[in-house]
């Protein structure tokens, strides 16, 4: 699916224990809106068993990005849902791309994962907790201070409004 980008593609990470980083870069010239870096990599979260796969654009010519675009899915899906949005996305001066699957799905690890609460309110606010503490932890990881958030359905629609709410960093 990565073909439709006008450069080269990383081949995925697979390995949470040494978590490899897979780049690849167009050349200037071979790419009219300047030279662009794709990088795949699993970052390793805390706990057991816990990393998001990541793909991130880079625009290589310009100081590093002060904008940052994080598009996650929805159900049943991963960060390739966004392949026919990479190109055009990343052709944006200062913004920085970045795709990410979520914890058990795409590429992303599949840790175990149980509810404790009783009630309605409690299982939704464990669930969600869950992915967007994910989120979180994987923002200070990246040393990104603000971004901007894109969900796909109600799903990722969900989590992204639950987690501007908890956390102010996200717009």
């Amino acid at each position: 699916m990565l073909s439709f980008l006008p450069f080269h593609h990383p081949t995925p990470a697979v390995s949470i224990a040494n978590p490899p980083t897979e780049l690849s870069a167009s050349p200037a010239e071979a790419d009219p809106y300047g030279p662009r870096e794709c990088t795949s990599t699993l970052v390793p979260l805390s706990g057991k068993n816990r990393a998001l796969n990541e793909f991130s654009i880079t625009r290589t010519a310009e100081s590093p990005a002060k904008n940052h675009l994080v598009l996650i899915h929805g159900y049943g899906a991963g960060l390739a849902f966004f392949f026919r949005n990479f190109d055009a996305l990343s052709r944006v001066p200062g913004w920085k791309v970045w795709s990410l699957d979520l914890l058990g799905y795409g590429r992303s690890s599949r840790p175990s994962f149980t509810i404790h609460a009783k009630d309605p309110e409690g299982k939704i606010s464990e669930a969600e907790d869950w992915f967007i503490d994910a989120l979180e932890e994987w923002r200070k990881e990246r040393g990104i201070e603000r971004f901007t958030l894109i969900g796909i359905q109600v799903y990722a629609n969900g989590y992204a409004f639950a987690a501007d709410i908890r956390y102010q960093d996200i717009h």
